[in-house]
């Protein structure tokens, strides 16, 4: 709080004569400023007395009419000010306090206060803080080069516009005004303020103990801040207009735009029916309804369909002009479901109609597989695929997924271990998805053609795929069998069952488990999925890649790969590239390994470009190298990803980043439009933060008896305690 006239460079003794001298002025001024002056000056002139009486001023007291009369002009000048800067503040104090009643006297850039302050360099060299005293209006007009031991303010600092500013500081103390950007524009150049070291940040109260606001704080304790950035007056989010979908390693095109895109690419790997439009023949909940079939999830209860009990129930999804149609996978509910291998499963150029068999092409059914029926509809085409049941029956899907049938020109996979196509989602964070595990038939895949001779030059071998399991259906060995059912082949069968599809040791010194991958490289992500029912907590195992195999009882070596993320059952190690034959999983010590399924992904490229199709034009306030979020569209919010904004265009944004997980889009036109992913910016112009490292304690944020603020499009990030 602040001292009358005499005083103004710090708080001192006194308190109660202040604080009531200044809550009759904050009382009074707009009120009463114009029509009774005279109410103003005696609290004033009394306070001003008192604190001259006890020797609290550390500068030059000024005399009684001086001070009357510059405190009088001072809340003329100030008063219009203040309430216009109320109204749009988003914060203001019930008990306001400053440290500087002075309007600002000298005016000078950050260059110039540098080269003249006399105190500068001297607090610089020492440790002590820069000090704007009161009085002062300092603007901030170019990067600062140096890391301040600290910075208060109980004048006023402003940062100039149009230009990108830096500043790193062991703290900052407001008691006086601050901004960026002001109660009627903000700034939309770039400002950058870290926070750094571990000094203290102390003020005296006025009984002489000292406040301790705690190390690298962004502290406003009085006075008046602005904090706003050029986001503050723009949309920050809006909606896809277009499906997007993951990758491969090397594209650089987006892969699903548009129904037109699917069917010329004939890509195998890509889900068809993901986000298309849906319908079914009746709508036994109001939770369960056709969309919910394609929308990429598989929980029983929040993504799935069902009709009520009739005749020849249906479902159907629209894919205008599909063809070449190979593979339908139907995902059964997993709790409640019905048995959907003898199900009807076609294609057909006209929607179904109420109570009738739909007809159309018939897809065969060729294989049953952990919850999940597989049907050939041999290269068939139509406007509608559909899933239906004969008879009086209520039909309940979790997904249906369509695939296109393998080109002629796919290169052939290893016999046995190498699925026949990889699932949109990867399984690093959607692990239902599962690839097709049954054998590739050399009817499907012509063998590789010969090595090229030592006169032609080797072609550039593809890059991998981050989306495939590269230990799927792999030779693999544990140190011991605890059971006989739940043997090391379990680990990499693609399924989560604990009962069925399950490794377990004997209790023994360091059990291991390994896959055997021969020449693997650039290892990215190994998940562990933990077993649902009496499993272990994997978050400590020893995951490794080896060259060579594991032996009884001792550890394994190799490359360590580190825990980085633990998320339902499940547990993510990053392997940073690694190579080796051998990726494995151990229990140091005596103890009892048992798991659900272990998967390897080749380490990740961020250098993919997709093109968004946004609604709306929140985009058109976006910049080349924004970062933005786009949210999930399945049940897994973990699938929410990141990218930065490469370039603009009138419908969207460009993008580059490595995408996993497919987004599901549709255009404000479509009659269709049910489920679309939010795509915001994340970044902010003006960005307050800790410095890199700080851990555990880093910088805070922190507002107290600030008479009016307003903060918006601001950024605060790497903040508070991080363990």
């Amino acid at each position: 709080l602040t001292q009358a006239s005499c005083c103004i460079s710090r708080p001192q003794e006194g308190y109660f004569l202040r604080q009531l001298a200044m809550a009759f002025i904050a009382a009074t001024a707009r009120v009463f400023l114009l029509a009774v002056p005279s109410l103003m000056l005696v609290p004033v002139a009394w306070a001003a007395g008192q604190c001259r009486k006890k020797g609290m001023c550390t500068h030059p007291a000024l005399s009684s009419g001086q001070a009357l009369l510059q405190t009088r002009q001072s809340l003329q000048v100030g008063a219009f000010e203040l309430h216009e800067e109320s109204r749009g503040a988003t914060f203001e104090s019930a008990r306001p306090g400053t440290c500087c009643l002075r309007e600002p006297h000298t005016f000078m850039t950050w260059s110039e206060f540098v080269q003249s302050s006399p105190t500068f360099a001297e607090n610089i060299s020492t440790g002590s803080p820069i000090v704007v005293p009161c009085g002062y209006e300092v603007t901030i007009d170019q990067k600062v080069s140096q890391s301040l031991p600290g910075l208060q303010v109980a004048g006023a600092v402003k940062f100039q516009d149009g230009i990108n500013i830096t500043m790193r500081t062991a703290f900052i103390f407001v008691c006086g005004n601050f901004s960026i950007g002001s109660p009627r524009a903000p700034h939309t150049a770039n400002v950058e303020i870290v926070l750094l070291g571990g000094t203290n940040v102390t003020w005296p109260k006025p009984d002489g103990t000292m406040l301790n606001f705690g190390t690298a704080g962004f502290i406003t304790y009085g006075g008046h801040t602005y904090l706003r950035g050029s986001a503050c007056d723009a949309p920050a989010w809006t909606r896809l207009a277009q499906t997007i979908t993951p990758m491969g390693m090397g594209l650089a095109q987006t892969v699903v735009q548009t129904a037109a895109q699917h069917h010329e690419s004939q890509d195998p790997q890509i889900n068809l029916a993901l986000g298309r439009p849906a319908r079914q023949s009746s709508v036994g909940h109001h939770r369960y309804t056709a969309e919910k079939a394609v929308d990429g999830g598989f929980d029983w209860k929040w993504s799935t369909i069902l009709t009520e009990t009739e005749e020849n129930p249906w479902w159907y999804v629209h894919i205008p002009s599909l063809s070449n149609v190979g593979t339908v996978t139907v995902t059964e509910r997993s709790r409640n479901g019905v048995e959907l291998s003898g199900a009807i499963v076609g294609l057909v150029g006209s929607p179904c109609q109420q109570g009738q068999l739909c007809g159309g092409t018939l897809c065969s059914h060729t294989m049953t597989r952990s919850g999940k029926e597989d049907f050939d509809c041999g290269g068939a085409r139509g406007d509608y695929l559909y899933v239906q049941l004969s008879g009086s029956a209520q039909l309940s899907i979790s997904e249906v997924e369509v695939f296109a049938v393998a080109s002629d020109n796919d290169e052939l996979s290893p016999p046995a271990f190498t699925p026949t196509r990889a699932p949109l989602y990867p399984p690093l964070l959607h692990p239902l998805l599962r690839p097709l595990t049954s054998p590739p038939t050399t009817s499907l895949r012509p063998p590789p053609p010969p090595s090229p001779s030592p006169s032609t030059p080797s072609p550039n071998p593809p890059a991998p795929n981050p989306t495939i399991n590269l230990a799927l259906g792999k030779p693999a060995r544990q140190s011991s069998v605890g059971h006989h059912r739940y043997t090391p082949e379990k680990a990499v069968d693609g399924g989560f069952d604990w009962k069925w599809s399950t490794i377990l040791t004997e209790t023994e010194e360091n059990p291991w488990w390994y896959v055997h991958i021969p020449s693997l490289s650039n290892v990215g992500t190994v998940t562990l999925t933990e077993r649902s029912n009496a499993g272990i907590d994997l978050s400590h195992a020893l995951v490794g890649v080896a060259e060579a195999p594991c032996q009884q009882w001792q550890l394994c070596g190799g490359s360590i790969c580190s825990n980085t993320l633990t998320r339902d059952g499940k547990e993510d190690f990053d392997c940073g590239g690694a190579s080796g034959d051998f990726v494995y999983v151990q229990l140091s010590g005596r103890a009892r390994l048992t798991l659900s399924e272990v998967e390897v992904f080749s380490a990740a490229s961020a250098n993919h470009e997709y093109h968004l199709e946004l609604q709306g034009t929140a985009h058109t306030a976006w910049k080349v190298g924004d970062k933005v979020m786009i949210t999930a569209t399945s049940w897994n919010a973990e699938e929410t990803e990141e990218a930065i904004v490469t370039g603009t265009f009138v419908q969207g944004v460009t993008i580059k980043g490595l995408l996993r997980h497919s987004h599901v889009g549709c255009s404000t036109t479509s009659e269709q439009c049910v489920v679309a992913a939010e795509v915001a910016s994340l970044s902010r112009n003006v960005v307050i933060r800790g410095e890199d490292g700080c851990r555990p304690v880093c910088g805070h944020f922190m507002i107290a008896h600030t008479n009016h603020g307003f903060v918006c499009g601001v950024e605060f990030t790497n903040l508070g305690q991080t363990e």
